[in-house]
């Protein structure tokens, strides 16, 4: 355990309600990263074109600047992050 000073807490919950992600999530990306992190691009692209109207609104509000991988396929970012639109899917399929 840490030092901590005396009469304070001395982190025995620090641990709780926390939630380990599976291997498998990482093991997917890291043996072919450029492949799947091109599939994520074209889909989040495709998936942003769907969402034009949202987009428009975001990109004033938000700074959108538009990007474009090797392959041509843009899409949108803020922050140097892309943007994913209000697609259930999309963030389930991400989370696994």
């Amino acid at each position: 355990m840490l030092s901590r000073p005396p009469n304070t807490d001395k982190g025995e919950a620090d641990n709780q309600n926390l939630m380990l992600l599976p291997e498998k999530m990482f093991a997917q990306l890291t043996m072919t990263p450029e492949t799947k992190w091109r599939e994520l691009q074209q889909r989040v692209a495709q998936i942003q074109r769907t969402f034009q109207p949202l987009i428009k609104k975001w990109k004033t509000k938000y700074f959108l600047t538009k990007k474009r991988n090797s392959n041509q396929t843009t899409w949108w970012s803020a922050q140097g992050r892309m943007v994913l639109p209000l697609h259930h899917q999309l963030r389930t399929d991400i989370a696994r």
